[in-house]
Protein backbone atom coordinates (compact mmCIF):
# COMPACT_ATOMS: atom_id res chain seq x y z
CA UNK A 1 0.00 0.00 0.00
CA UNK A 2 1.12 3.52 -0.68
CA UNK A 3 0.86 4.37 3.00
CA UNK A 4 3.92 2.30 3.72
CA UNK A 5 5.93 2.74 0.54
CA UNK A 6 5.48 6.44 -0.15
CA UNK A 7 8.83 7.96 -1.14
CA UNK A 8 7.72 11.57 -1.45
CA UNK A 9 9.78 12.93 1.41
CA UNK A 10 12.33 11.87 3.96
CA UNK A 11 10.75 14.48 6.24
CA UNK A 12 7.54 12.45 6.26
CA UNK A 13 7.62 10.84 9.75
CA UNK A 14 8.17 14.13 11.59
CA UNK A 15 5.92 16.30 9.44
CA UNK A 16 3.09 13.71 9.48
CA UNK A 17 2.81 13.60 13.24
CA UNK A 18 2.99 17.37 13.63
CA UNK A 19 0.52 18.02 10.85
CA UNK A 20 -2.01 15.65 12.39
CA UNK A 21 -1.80 17.42 15.73
CA UNK A 22 -2.50 20.70 13.99
CA UNK A 23 -5.42 19.18 12.06
CA UNK A 24 -7.03 17.92 15.25
CA UNK A 25 -6.53 21.30 16.91
CA UNK A 26 -8.17 23.10 14.00
CA UNK A 27 -10.96 20.52 13.86
CA UNK A 28 -11.95 21.21 17.42
CA UNK A 29 -11.61 24.99 17.08
CA UNK A 30 -8.71 25.26 19.52
CA UNK A 31 -5.61 27.38 19.06
CA UNK A 32 -2.24 26.55 20.56
CA UNK A 33 -1.00 29.15 23.02
CA UNK A 34 2.36 29.25 21.28
CA UNK A 35 3.51 28.46 17.78
CA UNK A 36 4.09 24.71 17.76
CA UNK A 37 6.80 22.81 15.95
CA UNK A 38 4.27 21.99 13.28
CA UNK A 39 3.72 25.64 12.41
CA UNK A 40 7.44 26.31 12.52
CA UNK A 41 8.19 23.45 10.14
CA UNK A 42 5.27 24.32 7.87
CA UNK A 43 6.49 27.91 7.64
CA UNK A 44 9.95 26.72 6.65
CA UNK A 45 8.54 24.30 4.04
CA UNK A 46 6.24 26.93 2.52
CA UNK A 47 9.05 29.50 2.43
CA UNK A 48 12.09 27.54 1.33
CA UNK A 49 11.00 24.19 -0.19
CA UNK A 50 12.42 23.67 -3.71
CA UNK A 51 8.95 23.23 -5.31
CA UNK A 52 5.63 24.83 -4.48
CA UNK A 53 4.08 22.84 -1.59
CA UNK A 54 0.35 22.10 -1.34
CA UNK A 55 -0.72 22.44 2.31
CA UNK A 56 -4.00 20.53 1.92
CA UNK A 57 -2.24 17.50 0.45
CA UNK A 58 0.40 17.67 3.18
CA UNK A 59 -2.31 17.77 5.83
CA UNK A 60 -4.17 14.75 4.41
CA UNK A 61 -0.94 12.78 4.13
CA UNK A 62 -0.09 13.78 7.68
CA UNK A 63 -3.42 12.52 8.99
CA UNK A 64 -3.08 9.25 7.11
CA UNK A 65 0.46 8.89 8.42
CA UNK A 66 -0.63 9.18 12.03
CA UNK A 67 -3.68 6.96 11.69
CA UNK A 68 -1.55 4.24 10.09
CA UNK A 69 0.10 3.86 13.50
CA UNK A 70 -3.21 2.88 15.13
CA UNK A 71 -5.26 0.07 13.56
CA UNK A 72 -6.29 -0.94 10.01
CA UNK A 73 -9.84 0.40 10.35
CA UNK A 74 -9.29 3.89 11.76
CA UNK A 75 -9.48 6.05 8.64
CA UNK A 76 -9.70 9.62 7.40
CA UNK A 77 -12.26 10.30 4.66
CA UNK A 78 -11.87 13.49 2.56
CA UNK A 79 -14.99 15.66 2.32
CA UNK A 80 -15.60 14.78 -1.34
CA UNK A 81 -15.80 11.05 -0.54
CA UNK A 82 -17.76 11.09 2.72
CA UNK A 83 -21.18 10.70 1.09
CA UNK A 84 -19.93 7.95 -1.22
CA UNK A 85 -18.36 5.92 1.58
CA UNK A 86 -21.56 6.14 3.64
CA UNK A 87 -23.96 5.23 0.85
CA UNK A 88 -24.10 1.49 1.62
CA UNK A 89 -25.18 2.06 5.19
CA UNK A 90 -27.73 4.68 4.20
CA UNK A 91 -29.46 2.40 1.71
CA UNK A 92 -29.23 5.16 -0.91
CA UNK A 93 -26.81 7.70 -2.31
CA UNK A 94 -26.79 10.85 -4.40
CA UNK A 95 -25.35 10.52 -7.87
CA UNK A 96 -26.15 9.22 -11.34
CA UNK A 97 -26.83 5.58 -10.40
CA UNK A 98 -23.94 3.55 -11.79
CA UNK A 99 -21.21 1.14 -10.68
CA UNK A 100 -17.93 0.97 -12.57
CA UNK A 101 -14.50 -0.62 -12.71
CA UNK A 102 -11.25 0.89 -13.98
CA UNK A 103 -10.06 -1.09 -17.00
CA UNK A 104 -7.13 0.01 -19.16
CA UNK A 105 -7.19 3.52 -17.68
CA UNK A 106 -10.91 4.02 -18.35
CA UNK A 107 -14.03 3.72 -16.19
CA UNK A 108 -16.29 0.99 -17.60
CA UNK A 109 -19.90 0.90 -16.36
CA UNK A 110 -20.67 -2.53 -14.91
CA UNK A 111 -24.12 -1.67 -13.55
CA UNK A 112 -26.67 0.99 -14.41
CA UNK A 113 -29.42 1.09 -11.79
CA UNK A 114 -32.86 0.63 -13.34
CA UNK A 115 -34.86 3.88 -13.30
CA UNK A 116 -31.84 5.77 -11.99
CA UNK A 117 -30.60 9.04 -13.54
CA UNK A 118 -28.07 7.37 -15.88
CA UNK A 119 -30.60 4.73 -16.94
CA UNK A 120 -33.16 7.38 -17.79
CA UNK A 121 -30.84 9.12 -20.27
CA UNK A 122 -29.86 5.85 -21.97
CA UNK A 123 -26.52 4.86 -20.46
CA UNK A 124 -25.91 1.10 -20.44
CA UNK A 125 -23.44 -1.40 -19.03
CA UNK A 126 -20.21 -1.37 -21.02
CA UNK A 127 -20.21 2.38 -21.68
CA UNK A 128 -16.89 4.12 -20.94
CA UNK A 129 -16.88 7.43 -19.07
CA UNK A 130 -14.29 9.64 -20.75
CA UNK A 131 -15.26 13.12 -19.55
CA UNK A 132 -17.37 14.90 -16.92
CA UNK A 133 -18.10 18.64 -16.98
CA UNK A 134 -15.30 19.13 -19.48
CA UNK A 135 -12.69 17.33 -17.35
CA UNK A 136 -10.94 14.29 -18.80
CA UNK A 137 -11.45 11.05 -16.86
CA UNK A 138 -9.16 8.78 -18.87
CA UNK A 139 -5.49 7.90 -18.56
CA UNK A 140 -3.90 9.25 -15.40
CA UNK A 141 -7.20 10.89 -14.50
CA UNK A 142 -9.03 7.57 -14.39
CA UNK A 143 -8.93 7.06 -10.63
CA UNK A 144 -11.78 5.91 -8.42
CA UNK A 145 -11.69 9.06 -6.34
CA UNK A 146 -11.74 11.47 -9.30
CA UNK A 147 -14.56 9.65 -11.03
CA UNK A 148 -16.63 9.41 -7.85
CA UNK A 149 -16.11 13.12 -7.16
CA UNK A 150 -17.14 13.96 -10.73
CA UNK A 151 -20.38 12.01 -10.90
CA UNK A 152 -21.60 12.36 -7.29
CA UNK A 153 -23.48 15.41 -6.09
CA UNK A 154 -26.66 16.80 -4.62
CA UNK A 155 -29.99 15.66 -6.14
CA UNK A 156 -31.15 18.01 -8.87
CA UNK A 157 -27.66 19.20 -9.84
CA UNK A 158 -26.49 18.37 -13.35
CA UNK A 159 -23.32 16.81 -14.69
CA UNK A 160 -22.37 16.77 -18.37
CA UNK A 161 -21.05 13.34 -19.26
CA UNK A 162 -19.21 12.19 -22.36
CA UNK A 163 -19.11 8.44 -22.89
CA UNK A 164 -17.65 6.07 -25.47
CA UNK A 165 -19.91 3.21 -26.55
CA UNK A 166 -17.52 0.58 -27.84
CA UNK A 167 -20.00 -1.78 -29.46
CA UNK A 168 -20.85 0.82 -32.13
CA UNK A 169 -17.79 3.05 -31.67
CA UNK A 170 -19.82 6.16 -30.82
CA UNK A 171 -19.05 9.07 -28.55
CA UNK A 172 -22.19 10.30 -26.79
CA UNK A 173 -22.60 13.50 -24.82
CA UNK A 174 -25.48 13.96 -22.41
CA UNK A 175 -26.49 15.88 -19.31
CA UNK A 176 -27.60 13.88 -16.29
CA UNK A 177 -29.56 15.31 -13.40
CA UNK A 178 -28.26 13.68 -10.26
CA UNK A 179 -30.75 12.01 -7.96
CA UNK A 180 -31.15 9.75 -4.93
CA UNK A 181 -30.45 6.14 -5.87
CA UNK A 182 -31.87 3.33 -3.72
CA UNK A 183 -29.58 0.43 -2.86
CA UNK A 184 -31.08 -2.85 -1.68
CA UNK A 185 -29.14 -5.02 0.73
CA UNK A 186 -31.36 -8.05 0.04
CA UNK A 187 -31.96 -8.71 -3.65
CA UNK A 188 -32.09 -12.49 -3.48
CA UNK A 189 -34.38 -14.83 -1.55
CA UNK A 190 -36.02 -18.03 -2.80
CA UNK A 191 -36.82 -21.65 -1.95
CA UNK A 192 -34.04 -24.04 -2.89
CA UNK A 193 -36.30 -27.00 -2.13
CA UNK A 194 -39.84 -27.48 -0.81
CA UNK A 195 -39.03 -26.50 2.78
CA UNK A 196 -35.69 -24.67 2.66
CA UNK A 197 -35.43 -20.97 1.93
CA UNK A 198 -32.32 -18.88 1.41
CA UNK A 199 -31.89 -15.15 2.04
CA UNK A 200 -28.78 -13.43 0.72
CA UNK A 201 -27.81 -10.30 2.71
CA UNK A 202 -25.22 -8.21 0.84
CA UNK A 203 -24.66 -5.63 3.58
CA UNK A 204 -26.33 -4.12 6.63
CA UNK A 205 -27.83 -0.78 5.65
CA UNK A 206 -30.61 1.34 7.14
CA UNK A 207 -33.24 -0.76 5.34
CA UNK A 208 -31.83 -4.28 5.91
CA UNK A 209 -34.11 -5.34 8.76
CA UNK A 210 -37.20 -4.18 6.89
CA UNK A 211 -36.05 -6.06 3.79
CA UNK A 212 -35.23 -9.15 5.88
CA UNK A 213 -38.70 -9.27 7.42
CA UNK A 214 -40.28 -9.01 3.97
CA UNK A 215 -38.12 -11.85 2.63
CA UNK A 216 -38.69 -14.00 5.73
CA UNK A 217 -42.47 -13.60 5.64
CA UNK A 218 -42.57 -14.29 1.90
CA UNK A 219 -40.65 -17.54 2.32
CA UNK A 220 -42.75 -18.64 5.30
CA UNK A 221 -45.90 -18.10 3.26
CA UNK A 222 -44.35 -20.28 0.54
CA UNK A 223 -43.92 -23.13 3.06
CA UNK A 224 -40.40 -22.57 4.38
CA UNK A 225 -39.42 -24.57 7.48
CA UNK A 226 -35.63 -24.33 7.25
CA UNK A 227 -33.83 -20.99 6.80
CA UNK A 228 -30.40 -20.37 5.26
CA UNK A 229 -28.89 -16.89 5.66
CA UNK A 230 -26.14 -16.28 3.11
CA UNK A 231 -23.56 -13.77 4.41
CA UNK A 232 -20.80 -14.52 1.92
CA UNK A 233 -18.99 -11.34 0.85
CA UNK A 234 -21.04 -9.25 3.31
CA UNK A 235 -18.55 -6.70 4.63
CA UNK A 236 -20.86 -5.43 7.38
CA UNK A 237 -22.51 -2.05 7.87
CA UNK A 238 -24.87 -0.87 10.58
CA UNK A 239 -24.62 -2.81 13.85
CA UNK A 240 -28.20 -1.96 14.83
CA UNK A 241 -29.56 -3.69 11.71
CA UNK A 242 -27.55 -6.87 12.38
CA UNK A 243 -28.83 -6.85 15.97
CA UNK A 244 -32.43 -6.49 14.75
CA UNK A 245 -31.99 -9.51 12.46
CA UNK A 246 -30.43 -11.53 15.31
CA UNK A 247 -33.38 -10.56 17.52
CA UNK A 248 -35.76 -12.24 15.08
CA UNK A 249 -33.92 -15.54 15.57
CA UNK A 250 -33.07 -15.70 19.30
CA UNK A 251 -35.02 -16.25 22.53
CA UNK A 252 -35.68 -13.58 25.14
CA UNK A 253 -32.64 -12.65 27.19
CA UNK A 254 -30.09 -14.36 24.95
CA UNK A 255 -26.99 -12.23 24.49
CA UNK A 256 -26.34 -10.98 20.96
CA UNK A 257 -23.08 -9.11 21.47
CA UNK A 258 -21.33 -6.63 23.72
CA UNK A 259 -18.79 -3.89 23.07
CA UNK A 260 -16.12 -2.44 25.29
CA UNK A 261 -13.27 0.06 24.92
CA UNK A 262 -10.78 2.10 26.90
CA UNK A 263 -13.08 5.14 27.02
CA UNK A 264 -16.33 3.29 26.31
CA UNK A 265 -18.33 1.48 28.97
CA UNK A 266 -19.44 -2.06 28.31
CA UNK A 267 -22.57 -2.03 26.17
CA UNK A 268 -24.70 -5.17 26.12
CA UNK A 269 -27.27 -6.18 23.47
CA UNK A 270 -29.83 -8.90 24.23
CA UNK A 271 -32.80 -10.38 22.36
CA UNK A 272 -36.22 -9.19 23.53
CA UNK A 273 -38.05 -12.41 22.67
CA UNK A 274 -40.34 -10.88 20.04
CA UNK A 275 -38.65 -12.59 17.09
CA UNK A 276 -40.67 -14.45 14.46
CA UNK A 277 -38.26 -17.33 13.65
CA UNK A 278 -36.98 -18.56 17.01
CA UNK A 279 -37.45 -22.23 16.14
CA UNK A 280 -36.76 -24.20 12.99
CA UNK A 281 -33.47 -25.21 11.43
CA UNK A 282 -31.15 -22.29 10.79
CA UNK A 283 -27.94 -22.29 8.74
CA UNK A 284 -25.59 -19.37 8.05
CA UNK A 285 -23.16 -19.39 5.12
CA UNK A 286 -19.92 -17.45 5.53
CA UNK A 287 -16.62 -16.94 3.75
CA UNK A 288 -13.41 -15.00 4.33
CA UNK A 289 -15.06 -11.78 3.13
CA UNK A 290 -17.82 -12.00 5.75
CA UNK A 291 -16.89 -9.18 8.12
CA UNK A 292 -17.89 -6.82 10.93
CA UNK A 293 -21.68 -6.69 11.51
CA UNK A 294 -22.01 -9.99 9.60
CA UNK A 295 -19.63 -11.60 12.06
CA UNK A 296 -21.64 -10.18 14.97
CA UNK A 297 -24.75 -11.92 13.66
CA UNK A 298 -22.87 -15.14 12.90
CA UNK A 299 -21.19 -15.23 16.32
CA UNK A 300 -24.44 -14.56 18.16
CA UNK A 301 -26.21 -17.44 16.42
CA UNK A 302 -23.29 -19.85 16.82
CA UNK A 303 -22.57 -19.04 20.48
CA UNK A 304 -26.24 -19.46 21.44
CA UNK A 305 -26.43 -22.83 19.67
CA UNK A 306 -29.13 -21.40 17.43
CA UNK A 307 -27.53 -21.84 14.01
CA UNK A 308 -25.12 -24.17 12.25
CA UNK A 309 -22.40 -22.17 10.48
CA UNK A 310 -21.25 -23.50 7.11
CA UNK A 311 -18.56 -22.09 4.83
CA UNK A 312 -15.07 -20.84 5.67
CA UNK A 313 -13.60 -18.69 8.47
CA UNK A 314 -14.80 -15.10 8.41
CA UNK A 315 -12.55 -12.06 7.94
CA UNK A 316 -12.02 -11.12 11.59
CA UNK A 317 -13.06 -7.46 11.82
CA UNK A 318 -14.27 -6.77 15.34
CA UNK A 319 -13.45 -3.10 15.91
CA UNK A 320 -16.09 -0.43 16.50
CA UNK A 321 -15.63 2.81 14.53
CA UNK A 322 -17.25 6.07 15.58
CA UNK A 323 -17.49 8.88 12.98
CA UNK A 324 -16.32 12.40 13.80
CA UNK A 325 -17.39 14.95 11.18
CA UNK A 326 -14.85 17.78 10.87
CA UNK A 327 -15.74 21.41 10.01
CA UNK A 328 -14.56 21.11 6.38
CA UNK A 329 -16.94 18.19 5.74
CA UNK A 330 -14.30 15.47 6.00
CA UNK A 331 -14.67 12.64 8.49
CA UNK A 332 -12.55 10.70 10.95
CA UNK A 333 -13.69 7.13 11.61
CA UNK A 334 -11.98 6.32 14.91
CA UNK A 335 -11.88 2.89 16.53
CA UNK A 336 -13.32 3.28 20.04
CA UNK A 337 -14.19 -0.26 21.16
CA UNK A 338 -14.16 -3.97 20.30
CA UNK A 339 -17.01 -6.38 19.57
CA UNK A 340 -17.33 -9.62 21.54
CA UNK A 341 -19.54 -12.65 20.94
CA UNK A 342 -21.81 -13.99 23.73
CA UNK A 343 -19.14 -16.50 24.81
CA UNK A 344 -16.58 -13.70 25.16
CA UNK A 345 -14.64 -14.23 21.93
CA UNK A 346 -13.07 -11.19 20.33
CA UNK A 347 -13.89 -11.24 16.63
CA UNK A 348 -10.89 -9.08 15.69
CA UNK A 349 -7.94 -10.91 14.17
CA UNK A 350 -4.39 -9.86 15.12
CA UNK A 351 -2.92 -6.89 13.25
CA UNK A 352 0.30 -4.92 12.91
CA UNK A 353 1.02 -1.55 11.29
CA UNK A 354 1.35 -3.28 7.91
CA UNK A 355 -2.15 -2.75 6.48
CA UNK A 356 -1.39 -4.63 3.25
CA UNK A 357 -0.26 -7.73 5.17
CA UNK A 358 -3.41 -7.47 7.28
CA UNK A 359 -5.66 -7.41 4.22
CA UNK A 360 -3.78 -10.19 2.43
CA UNK A 361 -3.95 -12.51 5.45
CA UNK A 362 -7.23 -13.97 4.20
CA UNK A 363 -5.40 -15.30 1.13
CA UNK A 364 -2.66 -16.95 3.17
CA UNK A 365 -4.85 -18.96 5.48
CA UNK A 366 -4.31 -22.69 5.53
CA UNK A 367 -5.53 -25.66 7.54
CA UNK A 368 -2.50 -25.64 9.83
CA UNK A 369 -3.07 -22.02 10.83
CA UNK A 370 -6.79 -22.51 11.39
CA UNK A 371 -6.21 -25.60 13.52
CA UNK A 372 -3.65 -23.93 15.76
CA UNK A 373 -4.00 -25.62 19.14
CA UNK A 374 -2.56 -22.61 20.98
CA UNK A 375 -5.80 -20.67 20.41
CA UNK A 376 -7.94 -20.15 23.48
CA UNK A 377 -11.11 -22.24 23.48
CA UNK A 378 -14.49 -20.78 24.43
CA UNK A 379 -17.79 -22.62 24.83
CA UNK A 380 -21.32 -22.13 23.53
CA UNK A 381 -23.98 -21.09 26.02
CA UNK A 382 -26.32 -24.09 26.05
CA UNK A 383 -24.53 -27.16 24.68
CA UNK A 384 -21.05 -26.06 25.78
CA UNK A 385 -19.66 -26.81 22.35
CA UNK A 386 -15.98 -25.78 21.99
CA UNK A 387 -15.55 -22.60 19.91
CA UNK A 388 -12.19 -21.49 18.55
CA UNK A 389 -10.99 -17.94 18.85
CA UNK A 390 -8.06 -16.21 17.15
CA UNK A 391 -10.03 -13.84 14.94
CA UNK A 392 -13.16 -14.31 12.87
CA UNK A 393 -15.82 -17.00 13.24
CA UNK A 394 -14.86 -20.57 12.37
CA UNK A 395 -17.60 -22.63 10.68
CA UNK A 396 -19.13 -25.81 12.09
CA UNK A 397 -19.21 -27.35 8.62
CA UNK A 398 -16.67 -26.52 5.88
CA UNK A 399 -18.03 -25.40 2.50
CA UNK A 400 -16.07 -23.64 -0.23
CA UNK A 401 -17.09 -22.42 -3.66
CA UNK A 402 -14.95 -21.18 -6.52
CA UNK A 403 -17.04 -18.19 -7.57
CA UNK A 404 -17.21 -16.55 -4.16
CA UNK A 405 -13.67 -17.51 -3.14
CA UNK A 406 -11.16 -16.26 -5.73
CA UNK A 407 -8.35 -18.50 -4.44
CA UNK A 408 -8.80 -21.11 -7.15
CA UNK A 409 -8.97 -18.40 -9.78
CA UNK A 410 -5.58 -17.17 -8.60
CA UNK A 411 -4.15 -20.68 -8.72
CA UNK A 412 -5.37 -21.58 -12.20
CA UNK A 413 -5.79 -18.10 -13.72
CA UNK A 414 -3.40 -15.78 -11.86
CA UNK A 415 -4.34 -12.11 -12.06
CA UNK A 416 -7.35 -12.74 -14.25
CA UNK A 417 -10.24 -12.67 -11.79
CA UNK A 418 -9.57 -9.24 -10.29
CA UNK A 419 -8.42 -7.56 -13.51
CA UNK A 420 -11.96 -7.01 -14.82
CA UNK A 421 -11.02 -8.35 -18.26
CA UNK A 422 -13.71 -11.06 -18.23
CA UNK A 423 -16.38 -8.56 -17.18
CA UNK A 424 -15.39 -6.19 -19.98
CA UNK A 425 -15.35 -9.01 -22.54
CA UNK A 426 -18.90 -9.97 -21.61
CA UNK A 427 -20.14 -6.39 -21.86
CA UNK A 428 -18.42 -5.81 -25.21
CA UNK A 429 -18.95 -9.12 -26.96
CA UNK A 430 -21.83 -11.11 -25.45
CA UNK A 431 -24.66 -8.60 -25.62
CA UNK A 432 -26.44 -10.65 -28.31
CA UNK A 433 -26.26 -13.64 -26.00
CA UNK A 434 -27.95 -11.58 -23.28
CA UNK A 435 -30.80 -10.74 -25.66
CA UNK A 436 -31.13 -14.44 -26.57
CA UNK A 437 -31.31 -15.45 -22.90
CA UNK A 438 -33.96 -12.82 -22.16
CA UNK A 439 -36.10 -14.20 -24.97
CA UNK A 440 -35.76 -17.88 -24.04
CA UNK A 441 -35.68 -18.08 -20.23
CA UNK A 442 -38.50 -16.86 -18.00
CA UNK A 443 -36.71 -17.15 -14.66
CA UNK A 444 -33.25 -17.15 -13.14
CA UNK A 445 -33.80 -20.67 -11.79
CA UNK A 446 -34.73 -22.01 -15.23
CA UNK A 447 -31.63 -20.36 -16.69
CA UNK A 448 -29.37 -21.72 -13.91
CA UNK A 449 -30.61 -25.28 -14.45
CA UNK A 450 -30.74 -25.37 -18.25
CA UNK A 451 -28.41 -22.85 -19.88
CA UNK A 452 -25.02 -24.04 -21.12
CA UNK A 453 -22.13 -21.93 -22.38
CA UNK A 454 -21.19 -22.85 -25.95
CA UNK A 455 -17.67 -24.29 -26.50
CA UNK A 456 -17.09 -21.65 -29.18
CA UNK A 457 -17.73 -18.92 -26.59
CA UNK A 458 -14.94 -20.28 -24.38
CA UNK A 459 -12.59 -20.58 -27.37
CA UNK A 460 -13.28 -16.97 -28.36
CA UNK A 461 -12.60 -15.78 -24.82
CA UNK A 462 -9.31 -17.67 -24.66
CA UNK A 463 -8.31 -16.20 -28.03
CA UNK A 464 -9.20 -12.75 -26.71
CA UNK A 465 -7.04 -13.31 -23.63
CA UNK A 466 -4.11 -14.54 -25.69
CA UNK A 467 -4.25 -11.36 -27.77
CA UNK A 468 -3.72 -9.36 -24.60
CA UNK A 469 0.05 -9.02 -23.95
CA UNK A 470 -0.52 -9.50 -20.23
CA UNK A 471 -2.04 -12.96 -20.72
CA UNK A 472 -0.22 -14.04 -23.89
CA UNK A 473 1.67 -16.81 -22.09
CA UNK A 474 -1.02 -17.74 -19.59
CA UNK A 475 -1.54 -21.50 -19.57
CA UNK A 476 -5.24 -22.20 -19.38
CA UNK A 477 -5.88 -25.75 -18.12
CA UNK A 478 -9.20 -27.62 -18.33
CA UNK A 479 -9.82 -26.51 -14.73
CA UNK A 480 -9.15 -22.91 -15.78
CA UNK A 481 -11.59 -23.25 -18.68
CA UNK A 482 -14.23 -24.60 -16.31
CA UNK A 483 -13.77 -21.63 -13.97
CA UNK A 484 -14.14 -19.23 -16.90
CA UNK A 485 -17.28 -21.06 -18.02
CA UNK A 486 -18.86 -20.76 -14.56
CA UNK A 487 -18.01 -17.10 -14.26
CA UNK A 488 -19.33 -16.24 -17.72
CA UNK A 489 -22.60 -18.04 -17.04
CA UNK A 490 -23.06 -16.30 -13.67
CA UNK A 491 -22.25 -12.90 -15.18
CA UNK A 492 -24.73 -13.34 -18.04
CA UNK A 493 -27.35 -14.30 -15.44
CA UNK A 494 -26.62 -11.07 -13.56
CA UNK A 495 -27.13 -8.98 -16.70
CA UNK A 496 -30.41 -10.76 -17.45
CA UNK A 497 -31.92 -11.38 -14.01
CA UNK A 498 -29.98 -9.14 -11.65
CA UNK A 499 -28.25 -10.29 -8.48
CA UNK A 500 -30.72 -13.13 -8.00
CA UNK A 501 -29.62 -14.62 -11.32
CA UNK A 502 -25.95 -14.40 -10.39
CA UNK A 503 -26.49 -16.07 -7.01
CA UNK A 504 -28.72 -18.83 -8.37
CA UNK A 505 -26.10 -19.76 -10.97
CA UNK A 506 -23.37 -19.83 -8.32
CA UNK A 507 -25.48 -22.01 -6.05
CA UNK A 508 -26.46 -24.32 -8.91
CA UNK A 509 -22.93 -24.67 -10.30
CA UNK A 510 -21.41 -25.32 -6.87
CA UNK A 511 -24.06 -27.86 -5.84
CA UNK A 512 -25.14 -25.76 -2.88
CA UNK A 513 -28.49 -27.52 -2.46
CA UNK A 514 -26.91 -30.92 -1.83
CA UNK A 515 -24.34 -29.39 0.50
CA UNK A 516 -27.06 -27.65 2.48
CA UNK A 517 -28.89 -30.95 2.82
CA UNK A 518 -25.72 -32.50 4.28
CA UNK A 519 -25.37 -29.50 6.61
CA UNK A 520 -28.99 -29.93 7.80
CA UNK A 521 -28.20 -33.55 8.69
CA UNK A 522 -25.15 -32.35 10.62
CA UNK A 523 -27.31 -29.68 12.27
CA UNK A 524 -29.79 -32.32 13.49
CA UNK A 525 -26.99 -34.47 14.87
CA UNK A 526 -25.21 -31.55 16.58
CA UNK A 527 -28.36 -30.07 18.09
CA UNK A 528 -30.35 -33.27 18.76
CA UNK A 529 -30.25 -32.64 22.51
CA UNK A 530 -31.87 -29.22 22.06
CA UNK A 531 -34.38 -30.62 19.59
CA UNK A 532 -35.51 -33.18 22.18
CA UNK A 533 -36.08 -30.39 24.68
Amino acid sequence: MALFSNKKSYLQPTIYSLLVIAGIIVGFNLKPPIKSRFYQILDIVQTDYVDKPYPEELEEDAIKGMLSQLDPHTTFVPAALVEYTERKVKGNYQGIGVDFIIFQDTAVLTKVYVNGPAFNVGLTEGDRIIEANGNSLIGINATNNKIIESISGTPGSEVKIKIFRKRNKRIIETSIKRGSVSLKSIETFYLIDKYTGIIKIKSFSATTYQEFIYALNSLKKAGMKNLVIDLRNNGGGLLREAIKVANELLNKGELITYTQGRKRKKEVYKANGNGSFKTGRLLVITNRSTASASEILTGALQDNDRAFIIGTRTFGKGLVQEPYRLPDGSSLRLTVARYYTPSGRSIQKPYTKDVEAYRQEIYRRNEKTEADTTEKIYYSTRLKRPLRAGGGINPDFMLTDTLNESEKFEIYLPGLFNSGILDVYILDNLRKEVYTVNNHYKSALQFARSYKIKPTTIKNIIRYLKNNPKYKYLKITPMGENLIRKYIKASIARLCFGEEGYQQVINQEEGLTSRIQLAIMAYDKEFQQLNKN
